[in-house]
């Protein structure tokens, strides 16, 4: 007979060869003094069997309600599970029990698939007890075989006598390494192996639980958001506030997943970026805040002590920082303010050093860093879409001031060609922040004042970029898009640095504009990206200029004598306050007027028909004196011309700006 190695719960019950008990009686007598023969009764005959049985159950409450098996048990790293189990003797003779702890995975029992082996153990404790777990009484404990002791330890091997009802809980503690991360999983046995039959009989039976261990820890999901003086998440801090302030938050999520594990004593750590420091206080509900900590680059330290963070729930921190505009005076400058949490497998984490170290400090750093992690769970957790995945907050600052200046005043001819007048506005970069990228790109209009439908810019639009401290720029030509001038990456391929210039320079055109009239047009600045300023828009001015001719008459009677003062206004037709007489002489004054302020006029020829002086009848009315005369610089005064074509002119070679030239003569009137 035999018994086979097994792995239920409960070996099959075994008989021993049967045994026979044989008896007989016997009788002696005597007859008188005669001793007579011994007398034997008939023989009686007992078989007995001795029968073998026992069970090697878990007591590991785990919802598998197998009794084999003990699994998803807690496991750290570089700590140990607790495994118990129940060896008891259900057969009808005492037994001994060879125990052994294994590292091996049974592959006739279904837990898992392992990621590591456990290990075995040389203390395996036992105590003693009835089989359905009571204590033994007192006569019970009397009863144990010889040797044997209620409780004890047993090296991995040892051995344990069972007399039959009696059960033996068996506890040991199985190792996990130190190299373990969250989610894995290990496995191991233990087996007890029953020494009824002898080394002769068939292969000893054995019972084999399998222990499987989960390696738990907290999963967690750090979220840092930033707001910016408004209860809108912000990533944008514009520099050009006297005083700007950054609100933070922190949230701190233990993630749920199939491993997790209540997070205790734990640091929530955030070193300030340089050029920030601590507003007011720090909220932690239920934590514990310290900020006395400085860098060796003297940046602020904020720790916050968590006592207690289940599954599933969070911590929040939140604060507010000063910034130092100082700090952040590059183009482009930003900050990114992450979050560092401290954990340890076992026991509670800090007072922190400036510098923590693995392992004296911490066992799990989780930051928004990832580079940096040492997490110990499984590295799909915290990227992208994990349950433990962290963000942080980048904030971009920027200092843009933008000038639109140098609005000018500017003279065009009645009749201008295409380009005779150009304004120059400029676009100065005040800020630290370089301006007329495709990050930051800039738009301009120029429109018309409306005040001339005669006066009105041109589309032919420049642009002239001056760098800090360098040369003029080759011009550039733009061309508008629905009216809109663009300066971007791809017009300004370098943009403009910190104190560069753009010079926008545009024309004018004019037609049969009337002298002494004028038109303005509004360049409009646009700035887009981040942080954009509103720039105020600059207003040119077009004044029409040219010259003027105003004429003016006076009498002289009888052609000898004073002169009366001139009469006569500009721009207005008027009529002679005296009356004149058959030989009386009028006096004509033509006076012409450059009214440019820095252009002068060229060949300007002041002429008065004398077809003038005829009536409708071509009776003539007035007879030319021939006593022209021209203002200094005049030439060839006097009459030109025949018949109709007559007239009394003079010719100014030049004439400057502001500058008069004049043209007197007489007429005597016709009796």
């Amino acid at each position: 007979m035999s018994l086979n190695t097994a792995n239920a719960a409960t070996a099959t019950a075994v008989s021993a060869p049967a045994a026979a008990i044989n008896n007989k009686a016997s009788a002696s007598y005597s007859i008188g003094t005669v001793a007579q023969p011994v007398v034997e009764s008939n023989t009686v005959t007992v078989s007995v069997t001795e029968t073998a049985n026992f069970s090697l159950v878990s007591l590991v409450i785990d919802n598998d309600n197998d009794p084999d098996t003990a699994i998803n048990q807690t496991a750290i790293p570089g700590g140990t599970t607790t495994f118990t189990h129940a060896l008891t003797n259900t057969g009808n003779v005492t037994d001994t029990y060879t125990v052994n702890t294994t590292s091996l995975n049974d592959p006739t029992i279904t837990t898992a698939t392992p990621d590591y082996a456990l290990g075995t153990s040389n203390a395996i404790t036992y105590t003693i007890v009835q089989n359905d777990g009571t204590a033994l009484t007192a006569a019970q404990v009397t009863a144990l075989p010889a040797g044997q002791n209620q409780t004890g330890t047993l090296s991995n091997g040892g051995t344990i006598k069972l007399p039959p009802t009696y059960r033996a809980n068996l506890s040991y503690a199985a190792a996990t390494p130190s190299t373990r991360n969250g989610n894995d999983k290990g496995v191991g046995t233990l087996t007890a192996t029953s020494s009824f039959f002898t080394n002769s009989n068939a292969a000893k039976p054995a019972l084999v639980n399998e222990n499987q261990t989960l390696v738990r820890l907290p999963t967690f999901k750090i979220e840092k958001t930033a707001t910016c003086g408004s209860s809108v998440p912000c990533t944008t801090l514009d520099l050009t506030a006297s005083a700007p302030t950054i609100d933070y938050s922190i949230k701190v999520t233990n993630a749920t997943t199939t491993y997790s594990a209540d997070a205790t004593s734990f640091v929530i750590r955030d070193v300030l970026p340089v050029g920030m420091t601590l507003s007011g206080t720090v909220t932690a509900n239920g934590a514990s805040v310290t900020s006395s900590g400085r860098t060796s680059d003297d940046r602020q330290i904020i720790d916050v002590s968590v006592t207690s963070l289940t599954v599933g729930a969070n911590q929040v921190v939140s604060f507010k920082v000063n910034v130092d505009k100082t700090k952040y005076t590059t183009a482009n400058s930003s900050a990114t303010n992450n979050v560092i949490i401290y954990d340890k497998f076992v026991g509670a984490v800090g007072p922190l050093p400036t510098n923590p170290t693995v392992t004296t400090d911490y066992d799990i750093l989780d930051s928004t860093v990832t580079t940096n992690d040492v997490t110990r769970i499984p590295s799909t957790a915290d990227a992208a879409n994990g349950a433990g995945e962290d963000t942080t907050s980048t904030i971009n600052f920027t200092n843009r001031i933008i000038v639109l200046n140098n609005p000018t005043i500017r003279e065009i001819a009645p009749t201008s060609g295409a380009n005779q007048v150009t304004h120059q506005t400029n676009i100065v970069n005040n800020g630290q922040d370089i301006e007329g990228t495709n990050t930051n790109p800039l738009t301009f209009t120029i429109t018309d004042g409306g005040n001339n439908a005669a006066v009105a810019p041109n589309s032919t639009v420049t642009i002239t970029y001056t760098p800090p401290g360098g040369t003029v720029g080759t011009p550039i030509t733009l061309a508008a898009t629905n009216g809109i001038y663009t300066i971007n990456s791809t017009t300004l391929p370098s943009g403009i640095a910190k104190g560069g210039t753009v010079a926008i320079n545009y024309g004018m055109t004019s037609t049969n504009a009337i002298i002494g009239s004028s038109e303005t047009s509004i360049v409009t600045l646009t700035a887009g990206g981040n942080g954009a300023p509103t720039v105020p828009s600059v207003t040119d001015t077009t004044n029409v200029r040219g010259l003027t001719l105003l004429k003016q008459l006076a009498l002289q009677v009888d052609c000898t004598g004073t002169i009366s003062a001139y009469e006569g206004t500009l721009g207005s037709n008027s009529t002679a306050t005296f009356n004149s007489k058959p030989g009386d002489c009028i006096y004509y004054k033509i006076t012409a007027t450059n009214t440019f302020t820095s252009t002068s006029l060229s060949n300007v020829v002041v002429s008065d028909s004398t077809s003038q002086w005829k009536d409708s009848t071509g009776r003539v009315q007035a007879v030319y004196q021939d006593n022209a005369i021209g203002s200094t610089g005049a030439s060839n005064t006097g009459l030109t011309g025949t018949g109709d074509a007559q007239k009394v002119s003079t010719t100014f070679a030049t004439l400057a700006s502001g500058a008069s030239g004049t043209l007197i003569f007489s007429t005597k009137v016709s009796s």
